[in-house]
């Protein structure tokens, strides 16, 4: 067997040692700051907390391949003047926004029902002149999962979602060290998607189980 040669370019890396601060050449808070979407935003940051089990009803956005997890930030860049008019409303008002996940295309309103969104606060924007020829830029922050129960739009584009706040994972170390390991946590809290349905056995499979017990 040919055995794997790997080639380093100029000196190899030290083996088995600790990364010292000095070795890091680049500023750590860049990446956190999107500063790539310029430097004149403004400030509106706030913190939406809403009781788990509670049932609430926001505007929701929706774009294909996008999906914002709690505790992470999204940049955005609204595609066309119906976002840009949201965007805008959510500023105004000062109210949360649901984010729908975008991991499979919806043909109607119907297929967002039974899907987990994520609650995000507007935390910074930068609004343009009229005379500049620039998109709006916004920064949001996931909050809290929500699972969607309705889902409603009317002829100004917004599209409002009526949903469940789910409670927030816990991962503790008893169930880290369960024989199951993370098995037990639901597919909902590990990942954007429906927990499976429960099955239900035929009378030929129950009478089989009763023979082996």
């Amino acid at each position: 067997m040919e055995e794997l040669q790997i080639a380093f370019v100029g000196s190899p890396p030290p083996s088995g040692e600790e990364i010292c601060a000095s070795d890091i050449n680049f500023d750590r808070t860049l990446p956190g700051l999107h500063q790539y979407l310029g430097t004149d935003f403004v400030d509106v940051g706030g913190r939406t907390f809403l009781e788990p089990g509670s049932e609430t009803h926001m505007y929701a956005f929706y774009r294909k391949d996008v999906v914002l997890v709690p505790g992470h930030s999204l940049p955005l860049i609204p595609y066309d003047p119906l976002e840009s008019d949201l965007l805008q409303k959510i500023n105004k008002e000062k109210k949360s926004l649901i984010f729908l996940p975008g991991y499979q295309d919806h043909a109607s309103l119907e297929d967002f029902v039974g899907c987990i969104g994520t609650t995000a606060d507007l935390v910074a924007i930068c609004i343009p002149d009229s005379s500049e020829n620039a998109p709006i830029r916004a920064m949001f922050i996931g909050r809290q999962r929500i699972r969607i129960t309705k889902a409603t739009r009317d002829s100004s584009y917004p599209l409002v979602c009526y949903g469940k706040i789910l409670p927030e994972a816990s991962f503790d170390r008893e169930m880290a060290s369960h024989p199951l390991g993370w098995g037990l946590i639901p597919r909902s809290w590990s990942r954007f998607g429906r927990d499976p349905l429960p099955t239900r056995l035929n009378t030929h499979s129950c009478n089989e189980l009763a023979k082996i017990s």
